[in-house]
């Protein structure tokens, strides 16, 4: 590709922009599509053995009562800020034992210890259960939670998301659309400059055209040599 003049560069820049920002909002519309269809805004309460005994809930929205919350081999990730950006608990039954299938509570809105302090000394959790979310865990938190849990399959654990709040209906309209819209916009607008920028001429090639006399005939190249003619001698 040749270099794109400032117009088409800037075209460019705001085409790969919209892209970019489609993909993340489709990614987002879908993903709050597939929890709207799975749960809805009102929680379902249930005990946590409950959840655990019922393979696959009526509702992904839910308030989980009968609990307790480990403290060992729970992870806190902070930034230099000493703002906490992960926070994943492991949860057992109201005696502290280890569940058939291992309950993981992965919270959302926990930034400090006070906020820790509070949220271990709630009764009730309120949250999504992350079933399409890929992975689930990933490979350093499992080898953490793992102690927790001996003998379990944590692929197979039950995650609970803390602190997120169940999509709305118009949010997720909003998010497909207006992704969509950007995302098609943006392949139009790189593909229109690509388009341009392989139609455009050689501007080499286009220096050294022949230049045409007004009769129509074509002028030497400057830079090609004359052969020398000699006059003819008169008999």
């Amino acid at each position: 590709m040749q270099r794109l003049s400032t117009a088409s560069s800037i075209l460019y820049g705001v085409g790969v922009l919209g892209y970019s920002i489609g993909i993340a909002l489709c990614i987002t519309g879908y993903r709050d599509k597939g929890r709207l269809e799975k749960g809805s805004e009102t929680p379902q309460d249930m005990r946590l053995m409950d959840l655990v005994e019922k393979d696959s809930p009526d509702n992904i929205h839910v308030r989980i009562s009968d609990y307790v919350l480990s403290r060992e081999h729970a992870i806190f990730q902070e930034r230099e800020s000493k703002r906490w950006t992960k926070v994943v608990i492991p949860a057992f039954d109201p005696a502290g034992r280890v569940t058939s299938r291992p309950v993981i509570v992965r919270v959302y809105n926990v930034r400090n210890e006070n906020q820790l302090r509070e949220f271990y000394s709630k009764r009730q959790l309120t949250g999504l259960l992350l079933q399409d979310e890929y992975p689930l865990l990933e490979r350093e938190e499992i080898e953490k939670l793992q102690p927790s849990f001996p003998g379990k399959d944590l692929s197979e654990a039950i995650v609970i998301g803390v602190g997120l709040d169940f999509p709305s209906r118009r949010w997720t309209q909003v998010c497909l659309i207006v992704g969509t819209a950007l995302l098609a916009g943006g392949v139009v607008c790189v593909w229109i400059v690509l388009l341009h920028s392989g139609r455009k001429p050689d501007p080499d090639r286009a220096s050294h055209r022949p230049q045409g006399r007004e009769d129509g005939s074509v002028l030497p190249d400057a830079n090609q040599e004359t052969p020398l003619t000699h006059p003819e001698r008169p008999r």
